[in-house]
Order: C-alpha cells, then structure tokens, then sequence
C-alpha cells in the first residue's frame, strides 16, 4: 500500500534537519545564539526529537506496507497485537516529537498545535487500547475498552467499549492520513519559522531555505517536481482536475 501522506511528512522532516544542520555549520557562533534557543538544552531536545520522529516513521512506513499481520501474513493473534500496539505508539511518539520541535524552536503558540493533535483519532485510540485499556478517563468518566479479536485485520479495527456497551470499528488508513496532514501543517510551520530565525540577516541563504519551502509545499498540494541531473533546472507538473465535458 502507498500513502503519498508518508512520503511528504518524510521529505518535511529531512528538510528541517538539513536547515539546522546548515545553519549550525555555516557560523561560528554556538548553536543558542544560531536557533535562538532559551536554554542550552535546547539542542540536544531538537536532536533527539528529530531521531524519535524519523525512527517512528519507519515503524509506521512498515505497517503501511504490511498491517497488523506482518510481512510474513501469519495468522498469530500476538503479532497482530504488537504490530497495533507499536502502530499506535509510534504515531503518538510522532506526535509529541514534533510538539517537542515547535516548543524547542520557539514556534508561536504550541498550545493551538496540542488542541489539533488531541482531536486526532489515531492518538485517542492510542490512549483507549494500547495504554489506558482499562482507566481511559473521557472527563470525569472512567471507560474501559479492547479491540474485537475477530475483526482485527490488516488496516481495520473494532473495539468494544464496556462502558458504553457498544461497538465501534476504525480505519487505520484514514486515520493515519489525518494524522499526517497534522503533522505536515506542523512541520510545515516549523519549517518556516526555523528558516527566519537562522538566517535572518543573511537573504541569500534564506532565499535557498525559502525556495525549499515552496518546493515542499508544491508536492503537498499535489505537484511533482522533476530534478535535471547533476543538480541543474527543476520541472514542476501540477496535475489539474479533468474536465469532464470534454
């Protein structure tokens, strides 16, 4: 299975390391005074959360390409459950990583990015079945929850909620896809203020950082950008809507 979701959000988050590590190279002064850091700290949070986003990416990349059951497509009902769980813990990870990212760099306003990050479904189901199970408080209101055995397959999930006694089934695809669209939007953000703050007072180098960006934003909204060899001119191929009249 393809998610061309996975791929952008891989692309946004190699983008940002290059534009850091840039920006740390590319002056004699320390890494504080380069990103604007408050603490010296700082850096080493930026570093690891770069790393805990990537790695879960990985994780969440090959259970795109093979679900709950696994490369090997076995019928072992433990597999299926470390394979969810993982799936699950591994956008979580994502999430509080790039959350980790907009507090570290100073991105304005983190608490508007945990409202849209706490509305994702994927991060509730996290909550329900891989880590409060049995004590998901929903308010005051303590429920317990577990996935239907029988209908955990591949991309698809139903859990029964004993507290409310009934049924309730989820694709992981779709909501793997609005879990990505979240991350982009913040990476995306991150991208941009990150760019200003590293290179302000040097246009030339913003410019570079600044076409990137576009770059980044052309395939988000559908585009494909095609490189000559050796690094020379760029194609864009916007692909519009067909004309059904015709």
């Amino acid at each position: 299975m393809d998610i061309r979701e996975s791929s952008i959000v891989a692309s946004y988050i190699t983008a940002f390391g290059e534009l850091v590590n840039k920006a740390v190279q590319s002056s004699d002064a320390s890494v504080r005074e380069i990103l604007k850091f408050n603490k010296e700290e700082d850096w080493n949070f930026v570093t690891i959360a770069m790393d805990v986003f990537e790695d879960a990416h990985a994780a969440i990349d090959n259970f795109i390409r093979f679900g709950s059951s696994g490369p090997t497509k076995n019928s072992d009902i433990g597999e299926r459950y470390l394979r969810l769980y993982g799936f699950l813990a591994a956008a979580y990870n994502q999430q509080e990583a790039v959350r980790e990212l907009h507090t570290r760099m100073n991105v304005p306003n983190p608490k508007a990015l945990k409202k849209e990050i706490d509305k994702l479904e994927i991060r509730t189901l996290r909550h329900k079945l891989a880590s409060h199970s049995t004590n998901y408080m929903d308010g005051n209101k303590k429920g317990a929850f577990a996935p239907t055995r029988i209908e955990l397959q591949d991309y698809t999930i139903s859990t029964y909620s004993y507290s409310n006694e009934e049924f309730l089934s989820f694709d992981l695809i779709s909501e793997l896809k609005e879990h990505f669209n979240c991350m982009i939007e913040a990476l995306d953000v991150l991208y941009e203020k990150s760019a200003k703050t590293a290179f302000k007072g040097k246009p030339k180098q913003l410019s570079a950082f600044n076409e990137k960006l576009d770059d980044l934003r052309f395939e988000r909204d559908g585009g494909m950008i095609m490189q000559a060899a050796g690094g020379g001119q760029k194609i864009r191929i916007a692909f519009l809507p067909g004309d059904h009249n015709a």
